[in-house]
């Protein structure tokens, strides 16, 4: 069974593109579900499927694609796709995520943290010296 995870988008559209005659389990979910990833992850894992897709408009305009990966890593799944309603698709692999997705988002979080750390110091040293 596939499990259809529908972020926006029309079900139906994202069927016949992507899907044709398999059995679909659909479940809609909004953006600020993903933050109550164990809840998700826990419905992932009770829908027994072998297969995740997420659907969505357009992938291009998609914000959570590192966690969509994470999620199909930890529910334990080896394969999904993030799909669109124009035919675009994105393969979910377990050794993508943990190879090469995974160490760029620690990369972006170290980049942008070292980014606000910074700014803060300069910000402390500029009013060190209004002050004298």
């Amino acid at each position: 069974m596939i499990l259809l995870v529908l972020i926006s988008g029309n079900p139906d559209h994202l069927i016949q593109k992507h899907f044709l005659n398999n059995e679909v389990k659909i479940i809609k979910v909004d953006e600020k579900d993903f933050y109550d990833f164990t809840a998700l992850i826990k419905r992932f894992k009770q829908s027994k499927s072998n297969k995740i897709f997420y659907g969505c408009l357009d992938i291009k305009y998609q914000r959570f694609t590192f966690f969509m990966h994470l999620f199909n890593l930890l529910a334990g799944l080896k394969k999904g796709a993030i799909v669109d309603e124009k035919g675009n698709s994105i393969e979910i692999r377990t050794l993508k995520t943990i190879i090469y997705h995974s160490p760029m988002f620690i990369l972006e979080l170290s980049i942008g943290l070292i980014v606000v750390i910074r700014y803060y110091i300069s910000l402390l040293f500029n009013k060190w010296l209004i002050k004298e």
